[in-house]
């Protein structure tokens, strides 16, 4: 080989490697992280070719996800990373790296973004009747032979209002310490009996909002639907890691693709100021594990989040494929000073003061204060943007059960062309409140009009 040659290739490979580096294929904060501490968690996106999710590809696509992972995972030096977690729709990992590690991820081609992986918790801390979901059950319509599934802490699953629902469990529940967690069973993953048992009280105040069944507390609004519960926080109400949450709706994608509609009642404390499905690479695994769930019909429901930004909410709620969900105020009551802000002149269909908004939200609903069951005894009461999402749930499943050939995007515009309008104050701007009956109604029409 000439000299000249070589400087050529040399000129060439450095050349490659500056546009690796002007990409930011590694986020800076990596770096930053490893500066100080021998290795990090993160997510590694990985090349994916899909163009569609639909069932016909599915399994190619499953296929080349694999390969794809393991490839990479070969490539990566012998103790230099701990893998904690990959998936079958998601084209991700997560894993703790160390410097070595990351410097490998970052001259595969095979490897898209690496970022942190972040942690989150639960938004928390009557409605039916104001969203006019107690109207529709009235008429019957209960949720009978639809099947939900509640993201959360689980829930108490000999509740005698909720044992009658609940048809399946799993956690996905990690902690700092790879493979350790906090499932049940001290592990980051279980499967099957006991697996979604609540150590919190957040998921069975969720749980009994959608599936309820009146026994010792309020009836929830779709107590005939059934309810397959999964665990993703811990005691504390937290989750440590948002593959956490990728690797539940993954799950939920392969395993319960009848389900018609997922609730999320958790976010980030990272906010978004638009839809995030591209922002970071833990947000692009979250959007690939949402579209995998919405490609099988099914609606998901994601709470806001409880900060009071009037620009911003969390994720998984900024993703396009969800409904993002809003709080308001479900009767007057005297000035409340709650999840650090204060409501005065407090009125029905009052937004509440914490709840994130911004113009990605697409419906508001009654969140505060709610009364369902209870982890240490019949009935908790709750307050959020939490419990303002599960209501909405509750009625999805009830308008799945008036029409099963629903697709979820009728049942969406059904829902977010509610004539009950409400203006948030921190930002002015206007959406549509939960009216479930009036949704049902406009339904029927559309029906009876002759459209499908």
């Amino acid at each position: 080989m000439t000299r000249s040659l070589l400087w050529i290739l040399l000129a060439v490979s450095m050349a490659g490697r500056a546009a690796s580096a002007a990409e930011g294929k590694v986020g800076d904060d990596v770096h930053a992280r490893l500066r100080s501490v021998p290795h990090v968690t993160v997510v590694v996106v990985l090349k994916d070719d899909a163009r569609t999710n639909d069932a016909e590809h599915r399994d190619a696509h499953r296929k080349r996800i694999a390969a794809t992972a393991d490839a990479v995972l070969a490539a990566l030096p012998a103790g230099g990373y701990t893998l904690r977690r990959r998936f079958d729709h998601v084209a991700a990992l997560s894993m703790d790296v160390s410097d070595g590690a990351v410097a490998v991820l970052d001259a595969l081609p095979d490897v898209v973004r690496v970022d942190l992986d972040v942690g989150g918790s639960a938004q928390m801390q009557q409605a039916a009747p104001l969203a006019r979901v107690s109207d529709v059950r009235a008429r019957g319509f209960t949720g009978r032979g639809v099947k939900s599934v509640v993201v959360d802490s689980g829930a108490r699953l000999g509740h005698p209002d909720l044992a009658d629902s609940i048809v399946g469990q799993q956690c996905f529940c990690s902690s700092a310490t790879s493979g350790t967690g906090c499932c049940p069973n001290g592990l980051d993953t279980q499967s099957g009996a006991g697996s979604g048992a609540d150590g919190n009280g957040h998921g069975t105040n969720v749980a009994g909002i959608i599936t309820g069944n009146g026994t010792q507390s309020p009836q929830g609004g779709a107590p005939a639907a059934s309810a397959v519960i999964v665990r993703v926080l811990d005691d504390q109400n937290r989750f440590y890691s948002s593959s956490d949450i990728v690797a539940a709706l993954d799950w939920i994608a392969s395993q319960h693709p009848d389900a018609k509609v997922v609730n999320l009642s958790l976010g980030t404390n990272q906010l978004f100021g638009a839809t995030c499905d591209g922002s970071t690479a833990w947000t692009i695994a979250l959007a690939q594990a949402a579209a995998a769930v919405a490609a099988n019909g099914t609606l998901m429901t994601v709470s806001s989040g409880n900060q009071a930004s009037p620009t911003g909410i969390a994720a998984p709620a900024c993703l396009s494929s969800v409904l993002a969900v809003g709080a308001v105020w479900d009767s007057a009551m005297t000035d409340q000073t709650f999840l650090g802000c204060t409501d005065s002149g407090i009125v029905a269909d009052r937004p509440t003061c914490f709840t994130n908004s911004n113009a990605s939200v697409a419906l508001y609903a009654p969140g505060a204060y709610t009364t369902s069951t209870g982890l240490g005894g019949a009935t908790s009461t709750y307050g959020g943007t939490s419990q303002a999402a599960p209501l909405v749930a509750a009625c999805i499943a009830d308008l799945f059960q008036f029409k099963p050939d629903l697709t979820r995007e009728r049942i969406r515009s059904a829902l977010t062309a509610s004539p009950t309008r409400v203006t948030d104050p921190k930002n002015g701007l206007s959406f549509p409140r939960l009216d479930c009956e009036q949704a049902l109604l406009d339904i029927d029409r559309i029906f009876a009009g002759g459209f499908d």
